[in-house]
């Protein structure tokens, strides 16, 4: 292979061993927990003191989760031994799919009493060996987004 082309799944795995960028969270790995066919009908939302809510969207899946419980537990605890998830309730209401975590806000919004403020994300300064690595990205938007992840890298 030519050495002025680099693989970008070769670049990718790179950067996510040297770095160790994203930790997998439960939510990440909700569809290798549970399946891929029951993760299109349910959704974790929130963990409250080593509870875990759960959307699923009708009442048959909710019953099928149900059922699964002790063994859905059991796999999450296995991904999540430094605290353990007790129990887990399921309620049936809408599957977010339009999830946009790293989208920036249009603009300033007057804050509500009652409200949570989103904290800022932490951003850090791209170092030679990051620019390196990052000019070896042809794609203009892989490269942005790439850039945009190792800025969030602590």
């Amino acid at each position: 292979m030519d050495e002025d082309f680099v693989l970008v799944g070769d670049v990718i795995k790179k950067i996510l061993e040297e770095k160790q960028l994203f930790p997998r969270t439960l939510y990440g790995a909700w569809e290798e927990i549970v399946g891929e066919e029951t993760a299109k009908y349910s959704q974790p939302r929130r963990l409250v003191k080593n509870v875990l809510y759960v959307v699923v969207t009708d009442p048959v899946w909710k019953h099928h989760l149900e059922l699964n419980k002790s063994e859905i537990l059991e796999k999450l605890n296995q991904f999540r031994p430094e605290k353990p998830i007790e129990n887990i309730r399921f309620r049936i209401g809408e599957i977010k799919t339009d999830v946009r975590r790293f989208e920036k806000p249009k603009g300033r919004k007057k804050r509500r009493s009652g409200y949570r403020v989103k904290r800022k994300v932490s951003v850090r300064k791209l170092t030679t060996e990051d620019k390196e690595v990052l000019k070896k990205i042809s794609d203009v938007e892989l490269r942005k987004i790439c850039r945009s992840l190792l800025k969030r890298v602590r």
